[in-house]
C-alpha cells in the first residue's frame, strides 16, 4: 500500500500538469491570434 500509494497521486498530478499546459498553451494561441490579426 505504502509504495502503490505515490503512483495514482503522480498520475493524476501528471494528468492535472497536461491539463493547465493545454488550457495555458490554448489561452497563448487565442492571445497570439489576436495580436497577429490586428
Amino acid at each position: 500500500d505504502h509504495i502503490q500509494s505515490p503512483l495514482p497521486l503522480a498520475s493524476t498530478l501528471l494528468e492535472r500538469i497536461t491539463f493547465y499546459a493545454k488550457k495555458n498553451r490554448d489561452e497563448l494561441d487565442k492571445i497570439s491570434c489576436k495580436w497577429c490579426c490586428d
